[in-house]
């Protein structure tokens, strides 16, 4: 006989010992005979993107539909938009209270007495994590953090839970509000420099400064455009048009011949 409880939507305070070693772990029994475990790791369940639908869309319009895209990465957000439908609330509202909540999942506990201009090093990594994914090494306390408050994805625990793993996996749902956030230059401009500091310590991962600035450069591109793209309606969760993503880019105007390099 045995439980297990799940804490959800906790901080990192109450979430510090997550990854206690199994040496120090009070839940261990008595004269336990076996591997030093007492069930596989429960961040090895399969739950990614198991919303998404087996068979590929029919149409462009049903390829970029909120209904579908919500659907990928964590489930919960595509099970929010189906009983939100199942109650007939209009889809746009459904997507803008969908992104709400998951800036909310990003932003993590803030203290009252913080200024909202201040943006931690831990929710820098939250936002730019959706948009460019970095990857950081050795920062023990930082991905604890991230994985505690911030709605990132555990990869690894080391079996002396001395190193902890955390990623933001390609997801729409998190990407999108990351783009929305990251909108103001001002927080753009904070983020960047957590990021830097990361990289000035040489804790980043794969990938290292050159390719990041490359991903950042492309961010930015990516927000001046969607606003040319999208005038009116839901602006961030729609695609870009390529011409107008290239025209933001390179600074060159479109050519009459499309087959013709900008």
């Amino acid at each position: 006989m045995g439980f297990f409880t799940i804490l959800v939507d906790t901080t990192s305070h109450v979430a510090a010992n997550f990854s206690l070693g199994s040496k120090f772990d009070p839940s261990a029994r008595y004269d336990f005979v076996g591997e030093d475990q007492l069930f596989a790791p429960i961040y090895e369940i399969a739950s990614f993107d198991a919303m998404v639908p087996t068979e590929p869309p029919q149409s462009w319009r049903e390829l970029v539909s909120p209904e579908r895209l919500f659907k990928y990465g964590y489930p919960i957000f595509g099970a929010y938009y189906r009983d939100a439908i199942a109650k007939e609330q209009k889809p746009e509202e459904i997507h803008n209270a969908i992104l709400e909540l998951a800036h909310f999942k990003l932003l993590g506990p803030t203290e009252h007495t913080q200024s909202s201009r201040i943006v931690t090093k831990a929710q820098a990594f939250a936002f730019l994590g959706p948009a460019i994914q970095p990857r950081i090494n050795g920062a023990y306390h930082l991905n604890r953090e991230l994985i505690a408050s911030h709605s990132a994805i555990c990869d690894h625990i080391s079996p002396g839970c001395d190193m902890v793993m955390s990623n933001y996996p390609s997801q729409f749902t998190f990407a999108a509000a990351a783009m929305k956030f990251l909108k103001d230059e001002r927080k753009l401009i904070d983020c960047i420099k957590a990021l830097t500091t990361i990289v000035l310590h040489g804790l980043d991962a794969a990938g290292g400064a050159g390719e990041l600035a490359s991903q950042i450069i492309l961010l930015c591109a990516m927000q001046a455009a969607l606003p040319v793209t999208s005038r009116e309606g839901i602006v961030y969760g729609r695609p870009v048009r390529l011409a107008n993503f290239l025209k933001v880019l390179t600074g060159k105007e479109e050519k009459e011949d499309p087959g013709k390099p900008l």
